[in-house]
Protein backbone atom coordinates (compact mmCIF):
# COMPACT_ATOMS: atom_id res chain seq x y z
CA UNK A 1 0.00 0.00 0.00
CA UNK A 2 1.27 3.31 -0.80
CA UNK A 3 2.29 5.68 2.07
CA UNK A 4 2.16 8.82 0.12
CA UNK A 5 4.77 11.22 1.06
CA UNK A 6 4.40 15.36 1.46
CA UNK A 7 6.64 15.64 -2.11
CA UNK A 8 4.05 12.97 -3.71
CA UNK A 9 0.96 14.68 -2.67
CA UNK A 10 2.01 18.08 -3.57
CA UNK A 11 2.63 16.53 -7.38
CA UNK A 12 -0.22 14.31 -7.77
CA UNK A 13 -2.26 18.05 -6.64
CA UNK A 14 -0.18 20.23 -9.13
CA UNK A 15 -1.10 17.45 -12.10
CA UNK A 16 -4.63 17.54 -11.56
CA UNK A 17 -5.82 21.26 -10.27
CA UNK A 18 -4.43 23.85 -12.21
CA UNK A 19 -2.05 26.43 -11.11
CA UNK A 20 -3.78 29.65 -10.34
CA UNK A 21 -6.34 27.72 -8.23
CA UNK A 22 -3.73 25.75 -5.63
CA UNK A 23 -2.21 27.38 -2.51
CA UNK A 24 0.15 25.43 -0.21
CA UNK A 25 -0.62 27.11 3.25
CA UNK A 26 2.72 27.86 5.69
CA UNK A 27 3.09 24.85 8.02
CA UNK A 28 1.39 22.30 4.98
CA UNK A 29 4.79 20.18 5.09
CA UNK A 30 5.54 19.57 8.96
CA UNK A 31 1.98 19.70 10.69
CA UNK A 32 0.25 16.29 11.62
CA UNK A 33 0.79 12.76 11.01
CA UNK A 34 2.34 10.61 8.24
CA UNK A 35 0.02 8.51 5.60
CA UNK A 36 0.71 5.25 7.74
CA UNK A 37 -2.27 3.69 6.21
CA UNK A 38 -2.35 5.45 3.33
CA UNK A 39 -4.93 7.60 1.99
CA UNK A 40 -8.40 5.81 1.95
CA UNK A 41 -10.71 8.44 0.98
CA UNK A 42 -12.18 11.65 0.73
CA UNK A 43 -14.28 13.37 3.45
CA UNK A 44 -16.58 16.34 1.65
CA UNK A 45 -17.02 18.44 4.35
CA UNK A 46 -19.64 21.88 4.69
CA UNK A 47 -17.40 25.20 5.96
CA UNK A 48 -20.83 27.04 7.11
CA UNK A 49 -19.31 30.04 6.78
CA UNK A 50 -17.61 32.47 4.59
CA UNK A 51 -13.89 34.49 5.32
CA UNK A 52 -10.44 34.53 5.88
CA UNK A 53 -11.26 34.22 9.76
CA UNK A 54 -12.75 30.72 8.98
CA UNK A 55 -9.93 30.49 6.75
CA UNK A 56 -7.51 30.88 9.66
CA UNK A 57 -9.30 28.91 12.50
CA UNK A 58 -9.05 25.65 10.24
CA UNK A 59 -4.99 26.26 9.94
CA UNK A 60 -5.32 26.29 13.60
CA UNK A 61 -1.98 28.83 13.86
CA UNK A 62 -1.08 27.88 17.75
CA UNK A 63 0.67 25.23 16.61
CA UNK A 64 -2.05 22.51 16.80
CA UNK A 65 -2.63 20.05 13.47
CA UNK A 66 -4.95 22.07 11.06
CA UNK A 67 -8.67 20.85 11.53
CA UNK A 68 -9.22 19.98 7.78
CA UNK A 69 -6.43 18.85 5.01
CA UNK A 70 -7.67 21.58 2.37
CA UNK A 71 -10.28 24.04 1.68
CA UNK A 72 -12.15 25.03 -1.16
CA UNK A 73 -13.04 28.26 -1.18
CA UNK A 74 -15.57 30.69 -2.87
CA UNK A 75 -13.85 33.60 -3.88
CA UNK A 76 -14.63 35.56 -0.26
CA UNK A 77 -12.01 37.82 1.06
CA UNK A 78 -8.55 37.55 -0.38
CA UNK A 79 -9.15 33.73 -2.08
CA UNK A 80 -10.13 33.03 -5.71
CA UNK A 81 -12.90 30.91 -6.81
CA UNK A 82 -12.75 27.24 -6.77
CA UNK A 83 -9.37 28.07 -4.45
CA UNK A 84 -7.60 24.89 -3.18
CA UNK A 85 -6.04 25.88 0.07
CA UNK A 86 -3.62 23.14 1.65
CA UNK A 87 -3.43 23.29 5.05
CA UNK A 88 -1.50 19.78 5.57
CA UNK A 89 -0.88 17.01 3.58
CA UNK A 90 0.06 14.95 6.24
CA UNK A 91 -3.05 13.50 8.29
CA UNK A 92 -5.23 16.18 10.20
CA UNK A 93 -8.00 16.78 12.41
CA UNK A 94 -11.67 16.92 10.70
CA UNK A 95 -13.70 13.62 11.00
CA UNK A 96 -14.50 13.29 14.56
CA UNK A 97 -16.62 10.58 16.03
CA UNK A 98 -17.80 8.12 13.31
CA UNK A 99 -17.60 4.52 11.33
CA UNK A 100 -16.06 2.24 10.98
CA UNK A 101 -15.66 2.33 7.83
CA UNK A 102 -15.31 -1.19 6.87
CA UNK A 103 -14.64 -1.24 3.00
CA UNK A 104 -12.23 1.12 3.49
CA UNK A 105 -10.33 -0.08 6.86
CA UNK A 106 -11.39 2.79 9.22
CA UNK A 107 -12.13 2.06 12.37
CA UNK A 108 -14.23 3.63 14.52
CA UNK A 109 -13.60 8.02 15.42
CA UNK A 110 -10.27 7.10 13.17
CA UNK A 111 -11.00 8.79 9.94
CA UNK A 112 -8.44 11.59 10.46
CA UNK A 113 -5.31 8.99 10.44
CA UNK A 114 -6.99 7.62 6.52
CA UNK A 115 -9.31 9.71 5.04
CA UNK A 116 -8.54 13.77 3.38
CA UNK A 117 -10.74 16.20 4.93
CA UNK A 118 -11.51 18.93 2.57
CA UNK A 119 -13.86 21.72 3.85
CA UNK A 120 -16.11 23.98 1.10
CA UNK A 121 -16.61 27.23 1.75
CA UNK A 122 -20.69 27.88 2.13
CA UNK A 123 -22.26 30.83 3.16
CA UNK A 124 -25.91 28.69 4.41
CA UNK A 125 -25.93 25.15 5.86
CA UNK A 126 -27.49 24.17 2.76
CA UNK A 127 -29.02 21.26 4.14
CA UNK A 128 -31.28 23.06 5.97
CA UNK A 129 -32.03 25.33 3.11
CA UNK A 130 -31.77 22.61 0.34
CA UNK A 131 -30.04 24.90 -1.90
CA UNK A 132 -26.78 24.39 -3.59
CA UNK A 133 -24.48 27.15 -1.83
CA UNK A 134 -21.37 25.78 -3.32
CA UNK A 135 -20.25 27.43 -7.08
CA UNK A 136 -19.41 25.35 -10.02
CA UNK A 137 -15.37 26.18 -9.60
CA UNK A 138 -16.08 24.60 -6.21
CA UNK A 139 -17.08 21.61 -7.39
CA UNK A 140 -14.65 21.17 -10.19
CA UNK A 141 -11.50 21.62 -7.74
CA UNK A 142 -13.32 18.78 -5.40
CA UNK A 143 -13.63 16.59 -8.41
CA UNK A 144 -10.18 17.31 -9.22
CA UNK A 145 -8.65 17.14 -5.55
CA UNK A 146 -10.41 13.44 -5.27
CA UNK A 147 -8.65 12.30 -8.52
CA UNK A 148 -5.35 13.32 -7.59
CA UNK A 149 -5.60 12.01 -4.13
CA UNK A 150 -6.82 8.61 -5.52
CA UNK A 151 -3.52 9.08 -7.78
CA UNK A 152 -1.19 9.12 -5.04
CA UNK A 153 -3.28 6.48 -2.60
CA UNK A 154 -2.89 3.90 -5.22
CA UNK A 155 -5.78 1.34 -6.18
CA UNK A 156 -4.91 -0.73 -3.03
CA UNK A 157 -6.37 1.82 -0.82
CA UNK A 158 -8.33 4.13 -2.93
CA UNK A 159 -10.08 1.74 -5.54
CA UNK A 160 -13.01 3.51 -7.27
CA UNK A 161 -14.98 6.70 -6.11
CA UNK A 162 -17.40 4.72 -3.52
CA UNK A 163 -14.14 6.36 -1.47
CA UNK A 164 -15.31 9.22 -1.54
CA UNK A 165 -17.95 10.14 1.58
CA UNK A 166 -20.01 12.86 2.95
CA UNK A 167 -19.04 13.99 6.79
CA UNK A 168 -22.88 12.59 7.24
CA UNK A 169 -22.10 9.51 5.84
CA UNK A 170 -18.99 8.90 8.34
CA UNK A 171 -21.33 9.63 11.21
CA UNK A 172 -24.57 8.43 9.85
CA UNK A 173 -22.98 5.11 8.14
CA UNK A 174 -24.40 5.67 4.90
CA UNK A 175 -23.62 5.39 1.66
CA UNK A 176 -21.12 2.05 2.08
CA UNK A 177 -19.62 3.76 5.52
CA UNK A 178 -21.51 0.86 6.97
CA UNK A 179 -24.96 -1.42 6.77
CA UNK A 180 -26.52 0.32 9.87
CA UNK A 181 -27.35 3.15 11.33
CA UNK A 182 -24.23 4.34 13.59
CA UNK A 183 -24.69 6.05 17.24
CA UNK A 184 -23.71 9.15 16.05
CA UNK A 185 -26.21 9.77 13.24
CA UNK A 186 -27.71 12.91 12.85
CA UNK A 187 -24.28 14.91 14.68
CA UNK A 188 -23.64 16.70 10.87
CA UNK A 189 -24.67 19.02 8.32
CA UNK A 190 -23.62 17.97 4.84
CA UNK A 191 -23.38 19.96 1.36
CA UNK A 192 -26.48 19.94 -0.50
CA UNK A 193 -25.00 17.93 -3.18
CA UNK A 194 -25.45 13.97 -2.53
CA UNK A 195 -22.87 11.48 -2.10
CA UNK A 196 -23.70 9.92 -5.33
CA UNK A 197 -23.78 13.05 -7.62
CA UNK A 198 -20.36 13.51 -5.99
CA UNK A 199 -18.94 10.39 -6.74
CA UNK A 200 -20.27 10.85 -10.74
CA UNK A 201 -18.66 14.53 -11.05
CA UNK A 202 -15.40 12.99 -10.14
CA UNK A 203 -15.55 9.56 -12.14
CA UNK A 204 -16.43 12.29 -14.92
CA UNK A 205 -13.44 13.88 -13.85
CA UNK A 206 -10.79 10.93 -14.06
CA UNK A 207 -12.67 9.69 -17.25
CA UNK A 208 -11.80 12.92 -19.13
CA UNK A 209 -8.31 13.13 -18.14
CA UNK A 210 -7.54 9.61 -18.24
CA UNK A 211 -9.31 9.66 -22.53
Amino acid sequence: MNQPTVKDIKTALQDWIPKDRLTFRPGWKTRGRPWTYGIRGLMVHHWAGTGDGGQQWMEARDGAYPYCNSTIRRGTGTSRDGEVMVTSALSAWHSGLGGPWGRAGVPKDAAHLMVWGAELEGPLPATRYGVDDMTELQWDSLARLACALRDVAGPEAFPNFSRVIRHADWTDGTNGVAAYTLPTVGRKNDVWRDTKAIRQMTKRCWATKRA
